[in-house]
């Protein structure tokens, strides 16, 4: 089952409303309403009854937010490359925590069936 903490929820929401359309919005908001279980905490037993993978537009939707907002962390990180080192290190802090919740998004597709060739009567 794939389960997002509070935190990679806070930002997928603010990115999808940052970057998305309208309708992009509205697709994750009811999926999101649809599907409580993907919001896990760690000190909260997992809910096995959600699905194990996202659908594809809802992952469409949610990487591109996500690349749109990391476009905007890598031009900051290249504004500010010769000023305050704490700012340059939250940046570099930001944009890794993107990438990891992006890799994992991307993972978490929902796969094609395949027929496996079985003849039906």
């Amino acid at each position: 089952m794939v389960a997002f903490s509070p935190k990679a929820l806070r930002l997928l929401d603010a990115a999808v409303e940052a970057h998305a359309a309208r309708s992009e919005r509205d697709r994750w908001l009811s999926w999101k309403a649809a599907h409580p279980g993907h919001r896990h905490r760690a000190d909260e037993p997992r809910r096995l009854e959600e699905p194990a993978a996202l659908p594809g537009d809802v992952v469409d939707i949610v990487l591109g937010a996500l690349e749109a907002w990391g476009g905007g962390l890598r031009d900051e990180l290249v504004r500010c490359r010769d000023s305050d080192e704490d700012r340059i290190a939250d940046l570099d802090n930001q944009l890794s925590y993107l990438q990891s919740v992006a890799a994992f998004i991307a993972n978490a597709r929902e796969k094609p069936r395949r027929d496996r060739g079985l003849k039906r009567a």
